[in-house]
């Protein structure tokens, strides 16, 4: 009975392990930020917005969460200015050739509409 148990639960858990770390370095990759571009009518000039992604350049963080904080961060400050509609949409691509390595670089380009 332990040994069915034992047969049933290894493969289980293999898959589970395999699939964790097929997400991790797809989506969930750890990244260093080297340079952040803004692109699109921003209704705010470039070296405002810049300001706020600041805190993120240099540090190592996974691809998803960078995305989510400067595109936040910069929408706050566009709100903050009166543009209440404004969409920030983020694009990370890699700056070296090595875009599944943990020394991945990349640069943030992030594109707004800020509206009325």
């Amino acid at each position: 009975m332990c040994w069915t148990r034992l047969i049933i639960a290894v493969p289980v858990g293999i898959f589970f392990v395999a699939l964790c770390l097929s997400q991790d370095s797809e989506g969930n990759q750890t990244v260093l930020l080297k340079q952040v571009n803004f692109s699109g009518d921003s209704g705010v000039p470039v070296d405002e917005l810049r300001a706020y992604t600041e805190f993120l350049l240099g540090h190592r963080l996974e691809r998803k969460e960078l995305g989510e904080e400067a595109s936040s961060a910069v929408s706050k400050a566009l709100r903050h200015r009166g543009y209440l509609k404004a969409q920030v949409t983020p694009q990370v691509r890699s700056l070296n050739g090595s875009a599944g390595s943990k020394d991945a670089e990349v640069a943030l380009e992030l594109i707004i509409k800020a509206g009325k």
